[in-house]
């Protein structure tokens, strides 16, 4: 073997060497997550998937629309997926806020099932509450979680 080679073989495994054994998916920042983040690239989305009160298990339907998410993913190779868990005002700040993250972890569950990293993604939740006898505050489009691929 030549002194050039033996050099270039030197420095490739010394380079590997200093590699990390696996690549970590980057920290996230505080405002990776925060809507509206529509505009940092053309992935597909938001996703929102929606639940019915006081529910946080992930349906048939769902998953359909995960598997679409996981494609698009991997596909767009995301290295940063938000999961953003909402639950209606009805009942205390507490529970809701519990609920909205609750549903987020499991599709984020289901995600990893799919083959997305954990590392990857964030679950987020917002709960509000203003009690059980305010009429008019069971809204569908609180009860949901929005899925948005980042980056």
């Amino acid at each position: 073997m030549s002194m050039r080679l033996t050099l270039a073989a030197a420095a490739g495994a010394a380079f590997l060497a200093a590699a990390p054994s696996h690549a970590q998916a980057p920290a996230f920042k505080e405002q990776d997550c925060k809507p509206p983040i529509q505009g940092q690239g053309n992935y597909p989305g938001p996703y929102v998937f929606n639940y019915d009160t006081g529910k946080s298990d992930v349906t048939a339907e769902h998953k359909k629309v995960l598997a679409d998410v996981a494609k698009n993913a991997k596909g767009y190779y995301v290295t940063r997926i938000c999961l953003l868990g909402r639950a209606d005002k009805q009942g205390n700040k507490a529970s809701n806020e519990a609920l909205a993250k609750k549903r987020a972890e499991n599709l984020k569950a289901e995600l990893v099932k799919l083959g997305v990293k954990a590392s990857t993604m964030q679950t987020l939740a917002v709960g509000e509450g203003y009690g059980d006898a305010i009429p008019g505050f069971k809204s569908q489009q609180d009860r949901v979680v929005q899925v948005l691929l980042v980056k």
